[in-house]
């Protein structure tokens, strides 16, 4: 499990490409590419190094209905998955303000 406080952050040099339901995004460096679907689309474009996997998932449960829980699991199963695929250029904690 990813701690809600990291901040992902999709590599520079993966192409992507919005669709109608979705995304393609595009890895040069292993010729592959992946077709994502909206909510998981929705999911990359967070990945900008400055939202956080809980602030995600807040953004998720308001956007599709889903209570936290739900939410927070997508998000982590989705970020998870950029991670095995290489598509990510990092995790960065972020200062945490909880005590």
């Amino acid at each position: 499990m990813t701690s809600v406080d990291f901040l992902p952050e999709g590599r520079d040099n993966i192409l992507y490409r919005e669709l109608d339901d979705g995304c393609i995004v595009y890895d040069a460096e292993s010729n592959q590419g992946h077709i994502l679907n909206i909510t998981a689309a929705y999911i990359w474009n967070c990945c900008d190094g400055h939202h956080s996997i809980e602030s995600i998932a807040r953004d998720l449960q308001g956007l599709f209905s889903l209570n936290f829980e739900e939410a927070l699991k997508h998000v982590e199963s989705t970020i998870a998955q950029f991670q095995e695929s290489r598509l990510l250029s990092n995790l960065t904690a972020r200062p945490s303000n909880r005590t």
